[in-house]
């Protein structure tokens, strides 16, 4: 495992396919003189689901180092679930989880990586500890009544935590982490956006600014945009395109599929069977679901009225 720079992704087992697809797109578009190493931080995954990881990315014949770890939620599980998951509050744990590590990139297991991940390592961060894409501002988040009562500016940068550049040693040093989870012990109660929430208060003003192709936000109803090199494509909202009706329901999945395709998953067409555990995602997100349903079926009339 390099010690300098390590491609991390957490996740459940719920969202294996999309851990499969990061992981295989990051290797296939590395061009780092050393092998990429990877971590990834799975909960309640088998050994047999490890072993397909291992040989979805074997496939491409590519040097690389991987560690997969298990990993548990329990200290987060006071706080506010996402879809019934406390996984995505573990990305805070990073600087104790890899204590010899100096720089970490922390990729979301729903996105596709089309540029070159070996080039963070050298992105000078002036010597601040996080980096980050901000795409909007408070004010058009659901956390704009908390920015409010800390005198946040609504116009002040904010960012999505789907794609985030550690600087590790920074935090041990500063001891961030504590920080964080007094934040999250203070403000309990209004973490809208989960450990999103935390990080951009915490870091409010102080952050690195990542290029926007880094962290390109498409959720289901988004067709995927015409320019996508050197980009990092994170598939936000639900459903994934490798959710059950992905295929259907995604605008973007043609491209998420081209690589869904090439893993080492029991079944290629993952997003249109249903397994026990498609089934329990699948009743997690039947709200989101109501509402891509929905804009299917008018999409499917709009297109009638127009032949």
């Amino acid at each position: 495992m390099d010690p300098d720079f390590a491609v991390v992704v957490i996740s459940d087992k719920l969202m294996l396919p999309g851990v499969h697809v990061a992981l295989l797109s990051a290797l296939e578009h590395w061009k780092g003189s050393a092998p990429p190493s990877f971590l990834v931080f799975l909960e309640g995954a088998s050994e047999k689901d490890r072993e397909k990881l291992r040989n979805t990315l074997n496939q491409l014949q590519l040097p690389y180092s991987a560690e997969i770890r298990e990993i548990s939620a329990d200290a987060f599980h006071a706080h506010k679930s996402l879809h019934g998951s406390h996984m995505n509050y573990c990305r805070l744990l990073l600087p104790s989880l890899l204590p010899g590590i100096k720089r970490a990139l922390y990729i979301d297991a729903d996105v596709l990586v089309l540029a070159d991940l070996s080039k963070f390592n050298s992105i000078d961060m002036k010597g601040l500890a996080l980096g980050a894409v901000a795409a909007t501002t408070h004010e058009w988040s659901i956390d704009q009544a908390l920015a409010v009562e800390r005198n946040i500016p609504l116009e002040s940068p904010y960012f999505n935590n789907g794609v985030l550049l550690f600087d590790l040693e920074k935090w041990r040093e500063c001891s961030l982490l504590d920080t964080c989870m007094n934040f999250m012990e203070t403000h309990h109660a209004k973490l809208l956006s989960h450990e999103q929430t935390v990080l951009n208060h915490v870091f409010h003003g102080n952050f690195h600014h990542l290029p926007l192709r880094y962290n390109r936000g498409l959720p289901p109803d988004a067709p995927v945009p015409t320019d996508v090199a050197d980009s990092i494509l994170h598939f936000w909202g639900s459903p994934k395109p490798f959710d059950a009706l992905g295929s259907m329901l995604h605008l973007s999945y043609d491209i998420y599929s081209s690589y869904l395709c090439r893993t080492r998953l029991q079944h290629s067409h993952w997003s249109n069977r249903f397994s026990p555990s498609t089934l329990k995602r699948t009743l997690l997100l039947a709200g989101p679901y109501a509402h891509q349903i929905s804009c299917y079926v008018r999409r499917q009339l709009k297109k009638r009225t127009q032949t």
